[in-house]
């Protein structure tokens, strides 16, 4: 994946698109401030991009320190785009920063149906 095919809708914010490669795996990242704040989320391939066939983008996103990774959402070709809910596993705290991480994956049976939510919350 290169850093200029997907981009990241939060209410209230920009679109984001500047993502940073991740040296192993194709894999993409982008730092965003305010986490506590993120309760939805658009993914999106932008016009004009196409994934290698087979291939879907999964969205993910980690709290500091980033050592652990939960799935949001993916997107592919056919499903080039999505809204999902930001379910933490732990509230983020107040003017806590998040990454979101994309990774190349190889395409599932019913990969694209929306994910469960991650907690009760």
């Amino acid at each position: 994946f290169v850093s200029a095919m997907f981009g990241l809708l939060i209410p209230g914010q920009p679109p984001l698109i500047n993502f940073q490669q991740v040296a192993q795996g194709g894999g993409l990242v982008i730092q965003v401030e305010n986490a506590d704040r993120i309760h939805e989320i658009g993914f999106f391939l932008l016009p004009g991009q196409v994934m290698p066939t087979g291939t879907m983008g999964v969205l993910y996103v980690s709290l500091p320190p980033y050592s652990e990774w939960v799935k949001v959402a993916s997107i592919s070709n056919e499903m080039p785009s999505v809204i999902s809910v930001v379910k933490w596993r732990s509230p983020p705290g107040n003017g806590i920063s998040c990454q979101f991480g994309i990774s190349p994956e190889v395409m599932q049976p019913n990969a694209l149906i929306p994910y469960a939510p991650t907690t009760g919350t």
